[in-house]
């Protein structure tokens, strides 16, 4: 009985010991705004996507489409699918990039985000695509995204 009492003793005082020595940020709103979701607003509109082979224009739309659980893409010419390998038939934002979504539900390519104001794609072969706003008579090809 001693040793069951002394064993719940000290499990109880590592217990205690393990949450004091937890950090606590000062500031925990920190945390939440490092991933905050951007709304899908933010993204709508035209596109470009641009790989060593080709630019593609693309359109993100607010549209919902239910059985993708994502936003409507519009691939006109089919070039992104090409591009990146896969049909892309929604889109859906996240905290670090952009998800780009196929008609199983499944992501089927990721542009993520860089500190250079980017978003990236990276292939199995090394291969980098670029995803761009593209303004309507914008001349720019290598303007950076605002986040």
């Amino acid at each position: 009985m001693y040793k069951r009492a002394r064993s719940a003793l000290l499990i109880r005082f590592v217990a205690t010991a393990c949450i004091i020595l937890v950090p606590i940020p000062a500031d925990a709103e920190s945390m939440n705004d490092s991933q905050k979701l951007s709304p899908a607003t933010s993204f709508a509109g035209p596109w470009r996507v641009e790989s060593e082979d080709s630019i593609c224009a693309v359109s993100l739309t607010t549209v919902w489409v239910e059985n993708a659980n994502a936003y409507r893409l519009l691939d006109p010419d089919g070039c992104l699918a090409k591009t990146i390998g896969a049909q892309a038939v929604a889109w859906r934002p996240a905290p670090d990039g952009l998800d780009l979504v196929g008609p199983d539900r499944l992501s089927v390519g990721f542009f993520a985000f860089d500190r250079t104001g980017f978003a990236s794609l990276r292939r199995p072969g090394g291969t980098v695509i670029t995803l761009a706003p593209h303004d309507v008579g914008d001349s720019d090809p290598g303007r950076r995204l605002k986040f």
